[in-house]
């Protein structure tokens, strides 16, 4: 290890201190997301538009992008639990000024907070994961902390809903607020100091970014994520238009959908352990698979089904794959190529959401699913060929950090 390298961090009970980072990402997913399921009453109770109030989600994704990179070089030196534990209260007090809100402006100014907050957390504690695992364990730390993200999409989502139809949608920030509180308590807790001999600079993160390997990775992590939202985005209207599915199926599909990327998230770690470049080719693979299924055959039921538990499985492990390509590549600059690969991934939802709802404007859900199919299957042939290098076909090393 060279000068530059980050000590290895000595926690005598590493895994709760991940369990705690992945109880984190739980409660940011669920909250970043909770908007869309309550935009109407939102809309109704602070006096916008719908449309308006979508703006919400965007713009806690468009301050990701930028926090991610700007965080992680404000960040400095400091120990990385204090850094972590900050951004679970500015998560907190985001869901409490979201209940409070009474106009647009009060709303967005919580969104921004909850955009640092996702941003600063996404570049530092997934890589941070990485760091407390034991050696040889790395990527199946990551993949607990991304088994967060699956469990916050198929449970928190849901249940902020059901909460806001229920009692309101205030009731259901206000819950929000007690999870991210209690997450702050486990965080607390768990959290081992983490020291941190780098200091990474806007220039260091350019020159990393202009790496030719980084830079591939980090196009084609665009490539592969921006098809990814897409098509989830829209996979609604298309078990609405093409299936002709009923609302009980496609809450159904959606729960084997969420269920199956929890599942898939931990495999993909325990896999990307051995050999990051085959999985990752697996990933892709599923995921072309079952776009090009829907694409011809999602008008039977069973069918869609079985292609959303197929997809959900390999979406659960595509962006651990796709985040710890990147960090083995970064080296010693691991936080730094964590802070690339948020920028590149919160981008592509807008990218990929906008050019999906175009495709089905124009040519129905269909044709949105096969055009996904086919960019996976680019992604699989950009990625095995960029991955041939044989430092990338074993299992993350244990000093990559």
């Amino acid at each position: 290890m060279n000068d530059n390298a980050q000590p290895a961090v000595r926690a005598r009970k590493p895994w709760p201190a991940v369990f705690s980072i992945a109880v984190s990402s739980f409660s940011l997913v669920s909250a970043e997301f909770l908007p869309v399921g309550l935009l109407n009453a939102m809309a109704a109770d602070l006096g916008i538009s719908v449309g308006t109030a979508g703006l919400l989600v965007a713009a806690s994704g468009l301050l990701a992008a930028i926090s991610a990179p700007a965080l992680t070089i404000l960040a400095g030196q400091r120990d990385r639990r204090q850094v972590l534990l900050a951004l679970s209260l500015l998560l907190t007090l985001s869901n409490l000024l979201s209940m409070t809100a009474t106009g647009l402006p009060a709303m967005l100014a919580a969104r921004v907070l909850l955009g640092i907050a996702v941003g600063g957390f996404w570049s530092l504690g997934a890589s941070t994961a990485n760091r407390l695992a034991p050696a040889g364990s790395e990527a199946r730390a990551t993949s607990v902390v991304y088994a967060g993200i699956s469990v916050g999409i198929v449970l928190g989502v849901p249940l902020g809903t059901l909460i806001g139809q229920e009692l309101g949608w205030r009731n259901a920030f206000a819950a929000a607020s007690v999870v991210s509180a209690l997450a702050y308590a486990v965080q607390y807790v768990s959290l081992p100091t983490v020291t941190q001999a780098m200091r990474i600079s806007a220039r260091q993160l350019f020159r990393l970014a202009a790496r030719p390997a980084i830079m591939q990775a980090l196009l084609i992590t665009v490539l592969a994520k921006g098809t990814q939202f897409a098509t989830y985005t829209y996979v609604e209207p298309y078990l609405s238009d093409v299936t002709a599915a009923s609302g009980y199926f496609i809450t159904l599909a959606l729960l084997v959908y969420g269920g199956a990327g929890v599942i898939g998230s931990l495999l993909g770690g325990m896999g990307a352990d051995r050999t990051l470049r085959g999985t990752l080719a697996v990933v892709l693979a599923a995921a072309t698979s079952a776009l090009a299924l829907l694409c011809v055959a999602g008008s039977s039921s069973a069918v869609a089904l079985f292609c959303l538990l197929v997809w959900g499985a390999a979406f659960g492990a595509l962006p651990l794959c796709l985040q710890l390509w990147i960090m083995r590549l970064a080296g010693d600059e691991l936080e730094g190529g964590a802070a690339l690969f948020v920028t590149c991934v919160q981008s592509s939802i807008a990218i990929g959401s906008a050019l999906g709802g175009q495709l089905v404007n124009h040519y129905g859900a269909a044709a949105d699913m096969g055009a996904g199919a086919a960019l996976f299957l680019a992604s699989l042939a950009f990625a095995w060929r960029a991955m041939a290098a044989p430092a990338m076909r074993g299992r993350v090393p244990a000093g990559a950090d």
